[in-house]
């Protein structure tokens, strides 16, 4: 089952006092936090195009760690630093991505009661469980 099936109270539209949301940061979910992210990553931002509530969104970004792998080894140099802007235009291309809009069919109220349970990585952490994950 996918995230994106994850439910939530039909019909809620939250408010923007109730939003625990940060715009312009990246957040990560850990593997079991969201229904059907057992084995990935999920890279998770908002924005909003200030409509009210209905112009709230929330980007994600499935990062499984074979990709994070082959992503970082085709930005990494020949001594072995990672050139972070071309990994982020790798997930950014490359990444499954959905949008979840506050349109009160569940999903975006449902995100934002875990959103707490998001964690704020870098890039090497990324790598790093990509390598544990792995097992390299």
């Amino acid at each position: 089952m996918s995230i994106f099936c994850i439910g939530g109270p039909e019909g809620v539209i939250v408010p923007e006092h109730e939003l625990k949301f940060t715009p312009d940061e990246d957040r990560y979910f850990l593997p079991g936090i969201i229904h059907g992210s057992e084995d990935y990553l999920i890279q998770a931002y908002y924005w909003s195009n200030d409509e009210g509530p209905k112009g709230d969104r929330i980007g994600l970004k499935y990062l499984h760690a074979e990709h994070i792998l082959a992503w970082a080894e085709e930005s990494t140099d020949n001594h072995g630093h990672l050139d972070t802007e071309c990994f982020e235009e790798l997930i950014n291309e490359e990444a499954e991505e959905f949008v979840i809009e506050n349109d009160g069919d569940g999903e975006f109220c449902s995100l934002n009661e875990v959103w707490d349970k998001s964690v704020n990585l870098d890039y090497e952490d990324i790598i790093n469980w990509a390598k544990e994950k792995m097992k390299v």
